[in-house]
């Protein structure tokens, strides 16, 4: 049907039939194999980065976020690396800057010897420190290269060498009495105090508690699923791995306690979850990606899910598994895609004598092979740019893919090609220097063959203005998007009349579907601590959406984001989304769609989200 063809990426998982004999051996080796690759690829790589390591203790140590500093005070000890320490009674580290400070009776201890001195500044980034002596009178060294063997007696320092900020009007939002600090990547706290509303001082007792915050986003790839609901507490980690705990809640679920583990290295990345370990039937999730070379990239992923009968074997099983290998070519790319799975791997086989007596594979077995080819960029002209693609793709399951003209198909071959053109921003007043408005045209097109008669074509065009202001911008757009499911002389086989008595234009439809969408959308963000954008949609759609036949409007998930585009579509929509600081330590973000009360929905997708 044409809602597949919107929304098709490779075949859909269906129920497949596998004996217990597989779910032992199929879904626990490719789970094993995956591990095993992320293991390899983890321990076998060079680190992510090298990061200069701080270890802290002292009587009290609180991190403001405000600031993106940590200040300790009393029985400071600072350990700094290659066997260097230093004592003394106050601490400050600037995270934003790499800038340390430890002042007040300071023992500065390297290499076998000490030295007594009242205060220490290291500025990391200049790969020097500064430090006030007190033998035999008070003289200011200077230290190259963190060694602090040699001192240079006659350098100039700088003249806020030593400058400590004042806290007084800042809440902390931990507390603790040691810390570790990798410099421009993480923070890892031992026994401490949080505070979950950023700048109220009420505090929540934590075993530890690690914050990153390098560059690397793949640190915070996830593979739990969708919540309502949600907090994920990240307990330790370095700079290159992380271990958090998931408290989630969702309709399905309920509340479920979950575990995740992420780790990087300098070619790749990869997460592990289990959730929700406090239930029958939890899920195991695990995903590697990893880069061998510069033009070849591989990633693997499986889900595996049981649910206990009580016996020694579960009562039902099931598991997806994704592989994608992709290579870079002159000017292009090569894409291969392989999905298999089953949503009951417990099943007694539907014909026995097709299998052998241990199968991985069989009929009933959903799986998807896509090959794709995509051209890098292109120019024609100097208003118009666009890249082209195409491919073949392979379809199985044992089950039926399709019942047409009375034959059930269980392998379905298509290839596809497609082009998608754009022009960049052409501005209507070139001279108003930045702030002009400009047009911007998009189009796309696509049609894929199928082995079984008929094949699909899709285009879109998008035309949108947009006007730059000095406090945000406003923008309008337009787009249309055509589908065509075409099977020539069978097309009422494939899409018999169908007229409800609610609506009976739905006798027209056979499977040509057009979607227009018309918005207006306007973003304020006068400062970092305000921002506001509202957009009015409004969808014109053939056929209309009707819940009876076509996917509804989505239920609020957190953490999934609605279809663009697809059959049911309300014909008016107002997403809203709002951002503001509360206080130095908290942001508060609130994002939601009023659906003027489409088939009974009116606010919908909401999230409310606490940030520091």
């Amino acid at each position: 049907m044409v809602l597949s063809s919107l929304t098709h990426k490779g075949a859909g998982l269906c129920v497949g039939e596998m004996t217990t004999m597989t779910l032992r051996n199929h879904a626990v080796i490719w789970l094993a194999a995956i591990l095993a690759v992320a293991l390899y690829t983890c321990v076998g790589a060079a680190p992510a980065c090298a990061t200069t390591i701080l270890r802290i203790r002292a009587d009290n140590i609180a991190f403001y976020y405000d600031w993106f500093s940590i200040r300790a005070d009393g029985n400071v000890r600072v350990d700094l690396g290659n066997g260097a320490s230093a004592l003394g009674q106050t601490l400050f580290i600037n995270l934003r800057t790499d800038r340390l400070v430890i002042a007040g009776n300071v023992q500065l201890a390297a290499r076998g010897t000490t030295q007594d001195g009242a205060a220490l500044a290291i500025p990391f980034a200049e790969d020097r420190a500064y430090f006030i002596a007190r033998a035999p009178a008070p003289e200011r060294w200077t230290y190259t290269g963190f060694s602090f063997t040699s001192p240079a007696k006659s350098v100039s320092q700088p003249a806020d060498a030593f400058v400590l900020p004042d806290f007084r009007n800042s809440a902390p939002i931990v507390l603790a009495k040691d810390v570790t600090v990798g410099l421009r990547s993480f923070m890892r706290f031992g026994l401490c105090r949080v505070a979950p509303v950023g700048g109220v001082r009420v505090y929540v007792p934590l075993p530890s508690l690690y914050i990153g915050f390098s560059k690397d986003p793949n640190l915070s790839q996830t593979t739990l699923g969708a919540a309502t609901a949600g907090a994920t507490i990240k307990l330790t980690g370095n700079t290159n791995a992380a271990s958090a705990l998931a408290l989630n809640y969702s309709s399905t679920t309920k509340f479920g306690v979950g575990f995740q583990q992420n780790i990087v290295w300098n070619k790749g990345w990869s997460a592990f979850s289990l959730f929700p370990v406090n239930q029958k039937s939890p899920f195991l999730t695990a995903i590697v990606t990893d880069a061998p070379s510069q033009t070849f990239g591989l990633q693997g992923y499986t889900l595996v899910n049981s649910y206990p009968s009580g016996g020694s074997l579960p009562s039902s099983a099931a598991q997806f598994n994704y592989f994608q290998l992709t290579q870079s070519l002159h000017d292009a790319y090569l894409q291969l895609n392989y999905q298999f799975g089953s949503s009951n791997l417990l099943a007694p086989p539907p014909i026995p004598s097709a299998y052998n007596s241990t199968p991985f594979f069989g009929p009933a077995h959903p799986s998807s092979v896509q090959l794709g080819l995509s051209s890098s960029t292109f120019r024609i002209g100097r208003t118009l740019e666009g890249y082209l693609r195409g491919g073949y793709i392979y379809q199985h399951n044992g089950d039926g893919l399709q019942h047409f003209g009375g034959v059930s198909y269980t392998t379905i071959w298509s290839s596809y090609a497609g082009i998608s053109l754009a022009t960049p921003r052409l501005e209507l007043k070139p001279n108003l220097k930045g702030d002009a408005p400009y047009f911007v045209i998009e189009a796309a097109a696509q049609r894929e063959w199928n082995s079984l008669p008929h094949y699909v074509d899709q285009r879109e065009v998008t035309a949108s203005l947009t006007r730059p202001l000095s406090v945000g911008f406003v923008t309008a757009s337009y787009m249309i998007s055509n589908v065509k499911d075409v099977y020539g002389a069978a097309q009422r086989e494939a899409y018999p009349v169908l007229a409800p008595p609610q609506d009976p234009g739905y006798a027209a439809f056979e499977g040509f579907a057009t979607f227009r969408t018309l918005s207006l959308g306007f973003v304020y963000a006068p400062n970092p601590f305000f921002a506001f954008s509202i957009t009015g949609q409004q969808n014109t759609n053939f056929p209309e959406p009707f819940p009876i036949l076509f996917t509804p409007v989505q239920t609020t998930v957190l953490g999934v984001n609605p279809v663009s585009n697809y059959l049911g579509a309300p014909p008016y929509a107002l997403p809203v989304k709002v951002r503001f600081r509360v206080n130095p330590s908290l942001s508060l973000n609130v994002a939601g769609t009023y659906y003027f009360n489409y088939f009974g929905n009116q606010w919908n997708n909401l999230q409310v989200q606490f940030l520091p």
